[in-house]
């Protein structure tokens, strides 16, 4: 079992890592996709909880990350509203989302599912390297 020492240095670690926060969101983003699609071996109670660490460890320092980096390139004066419109589409994805998951997995076998939701995690991470501004970001 992993000491929380060595995983929380190892977090603080990339956090203050040289690549920039522009660099560090889009290989987060794509290692929490392959994170998820590490069920696309087997549906098992193993697979399942490496397919949910990795998914957790690489997409919890997204939030912190993305927010400093919007801190440093929203104007002043536009933040309050930039992030109310934010903080609203985050609130209304979550119904969306349980709504479409909920049709898809009633229409489609399971591994086409979990493709999907790959796809849909990690594939934001590489579009997003190929943005020379969001790389250089941070």
């Amino acid at each position: 079992m992993l000491e929380p020492d060595f995983c929380w240095q190892t977090f603080e670690h990339w956090l203050k890592s040289p690549i920039g926060l522009g660099k560090s969101i889009c290989i987060a983003q794509l290692l929490s996709g392959i994170g998820l699609g590490v069920l696309l071996v087997g549906v098992s109670v193993p697979a399942a909880l490496v397919s949910l660490a990795a998914l957790g460890f690489f997409s919890a320092p997204l939030t912190v990350w993305a927010q400093t980096l919007r801190m440093k390139i929203i104007p002043d004066a536009l933040r309050g509203r930039t992030f109310a419109l934010l903080r609203t589409l985050m609130q209304g994805a979550f119904p969306l989302g349980g709504a479409a998951a909920g049709w898809l997995m009633a229409s489609l076998p399971l591994s086409v599912v979990i493709l999907i939701s790959t796809l849909v995690v990690g594939v934001p991470g590489l579009l997003g390297y190929s943005v020379r501004d969001l790389r250089e970001a941070g």
